[in-house]
């Protein structure tokens, strides 16, 4: 009884909120740590603060990687 009395003490203790970081989808795929949500965006349900930008058919810029799905991140 006490193992089932924690588990529900654990469901119902409030989950922190965590931002998701929606991007639209450029290419056939989504970058990297970002989940296809099959409706033209991609999603990243962690806890991802990153900043992305398009690299719009050009290499990213310096202290930019490459992380795929057309977007660069700050490095």
């Amino acid at each position: 009884m006490g193992l089932v009395t924690v588990a529900v003490l654990l469901l119902l203790e409030p989950v922190p909120a965590t931002a998701q970081r929606v991007v639209p989808k450029l290419n056939e795929d989504c970058p990297i740590g970002y989940a296809d949500t099959r409706n033209g965006r991609c999603c990243s349900f962690g806890r991802r603060v990153e900043r992305l930008q398009p690299r719009q058919g050009r290499d990213c810029p310096a202290q930019w990687i490459n992380v795929g799905g057309g977007y660069c991140r700050r490095k």
